[in-house]
């Protein structure tokens, strides 16, 4: 529930939507973070230039910065490590063999296999020592590579209300209930008059009945139907000056 749900689509309003969020927006860094995002075009910058990021970019952008930070780990504690394995070439970027003849790493899958490349379980290591904070949260490894310690918000959204957090889901404490703190959204009172609007419904008595027509009778439109529901909807319907078609779904 990460991504940002278009305010003009109501109908997103019309129902209880639980469920979680890894985003945490209170985070300074994630602020700072978002600030930029939204300033960036869109043009040149695939889903920027919006107030929020959805979930798997922010998942995304996490996991580029732990490469980053182990891979930075291993040319610090070695820098001439990988320093072997490129070399120039005729202004080209080209791959050579390291000086011990190890050969270097072949991802051509059709040929069905893949060679593991000398340094791989060095980096697997150095993965797993990585701790960073990130857009989703503290970021942390166990030895079999599993993240840990991290957090998920459990928010709620309900009928003309903004999305609040209600408690907080984590792998080693579970799940907690906080103190929810709901902001009533304002209600667009704006509607165009003699506009007629589309009703869908389900039959369920007493609400919404099929009417059983007279002998002789024919039954079209919205006479087809009675029922408590359809009796309030046409008091409401009298009263803002608009008009209703009821559908019954399918």
């Amino acid at each position: 529930m990460d991504d940002r749900w278009e305010s003009e689509v109501i109908e997103y309003g019309a129902i209880n939507i639980t469920g979680f969020r890894i985003v945490d927006t209170s985070k300074k860094y994630v602020k700072e973070f978002l600030d930029s995002w939204k300033r960036l075009d869109p043009a040149t910058s695939q889903g920027a230039g919006k107030e929020l990021i959805s979930a798997q970019a922010a998942l995304m952008y996490d996991a580029v910065f732990v490469l980053v930070e182990a891979f930075s780990k291993i040319v610090r504690k070695k820098p001439d490590q990988f320093r072997a394995y490129t070399s120039r070439s005729r202004g080209q970027q080209a791959f050579s063999l390291p000086a011990n003849g190890t050969r270097t790493m072949d991802c051509n899958m059709s040929k069905g296999w893949v060679t593991p490349w000398e340094h791989g379980d060095k980096i697997s290591r150095y993965l797993r020592k990585v701790e960073i904070s990130g857009l989703t949260g503290d970021i942390r490894f166990n030895e079999d590579g599993k993240r840990q310690n991290y957090t998920l918000h459990v928010v709620e959204m309900t009928v003309n209300s903004a999305m609040v957090k209600v408690a907080e889901w984590s792998d080693e404490a579970g799940l907690t209930p906080v103190m929810a703190k709901y902001t009533r959204l304002k209600t667009d009172m704006n509607y165009e008059r003699n506009k007629t609007y589309i009703v869908t419904t389900i039959i369920e008595e007493p609400y919404i009945m099929l009417r059983q027509p007279e002998p002789g009778e024919t039954l079209e439109g919205n006479d087809r139907f009675e029922g408590y529901c359809k009796d309030l909807a046409d008091l409401v319907a009298k009263k803002l000056g608009i008009n209703c078609e009821y559908g019954v779904a399918e």
